[in-house]
């Protein structure tokens, strides 16, 4: 039978609404709230819902997001208790997949980062808010380890979000920073990136760097968030630096704001140099 171009195109319309309701039911409400008991189901739920079926040969959930495909697995939850509501943060890493099916894991590789938070809607979980589902983070392909993952209070008013800790390592050396992760409405994004540690005594023999001489380094920073601070969207950042650069102690606070124009934590002056342009 030979359809029309109106009835095709009533067609076209009727599928389109079938496949959106199919890929939003996480969005509709679809996960019963009793999963969040069951941490398997949970995440066998979500992981379908955001990335596509389980590939027993690969053991990830393999599917399409973007331009890329992508092998993504289960890495963290956490449940907070939020304006009385039961809140749970899912953190899912993996790597990319070639041309050929195979994971992308050298050292120019970064992992894959995906970023959902749902809350109790009584009997679903609803979705709240959810990142693009494969930010760059990590190295080599794949995330830091699930305790760099941590929920924090970020901001007033019951404000939660997500400091993540990566880096890199190569040549003798070791950098990395600590990427506070926000809801913005329903996207979910980094709002700054913060110093944490840097060294190099993998290229260092008897405290001098080989090669230079010089005195090595290693130092790193640890910070907390400004919770008097009730009048800004998102707490400043207070950091303590702590350590050796180059032979001399160091013993230095910052702090950072955040800035709603920018919607970014504000550049920090006077860092060591390792830090000046970000990681």
């Amino acid at each position: 039978m030979k359809l029309n171009l109106q009835t095709r195109s009533a067609l076209r319309a009727a599928l389109t609404m079938v496949l959106c309701a199919v890929f939003s039911g996480a969005l509709a409400g679809s996960i019963p709230v009793r999963t969040a008991s069951e941490p398997k189901v949970l995440w066998r739920m979500v992981m379908e819902e955001f990335y596509g079926p389980y590939d027993r040969h690969k053991k990830c959930w393999v599917g399409r997001v973007g331009s890329e495909t992508l092998c993504m697995r289960p890495h963290r939850l956490d449940q907070t208790v939020i304006k009385g509501v039961n809140h749970y943060f899912l953190v899912m890493g993996g790597s990319k997949l070639d041309d050929s099916g195979e994971l992308q894991q050298s050292h120019a590789d970064s992992g894959v980062l995906g970023l959902v938070i749902f809350k109790d809607d009584g009997q679903f979980l609803r979705l709240v808010a959810k990142n693009d589902l494969h930010t760059p983070f990590g190295s080599f392909g794949t995330l830091p380890d699930e305790d760099q993952f941590t929920v924090r209070e970020i901001g007033p008013n019951d404000t939660y979000g997500w400091v993540a800790t990566g880096g890199w390592m190569g040549q003798g050396l070791t950098i990395s920073s600590s990427d506070v992760f926000a809801a913005i409405g329903d996207t979910i994004a980094s709002i700054g990136s913060l110093p944490n540690h840097f060294d190099n005594n993998g290229n260092c023999e008897d405290d001098k760097v080989i090669g230079t001489g010089e005195p090595c380094s290693d130092y790193s920073f640890t910070f907390m968030f400004d919770s008097l601070s009730q009048n800004e969207r998102f707490y400043p950042a207070v950091l303590k630096l702590t350590g050796t650069r180059e032979g001399k102690f160091l013993d230095q606070n910052f702090i950072t704001k955040f800035d709603p124009n920018k919607m970014t934590y504000g550049k920090i002056n006077g860092l060591p140099k390792e830090f000046v342009d970000g990681i």
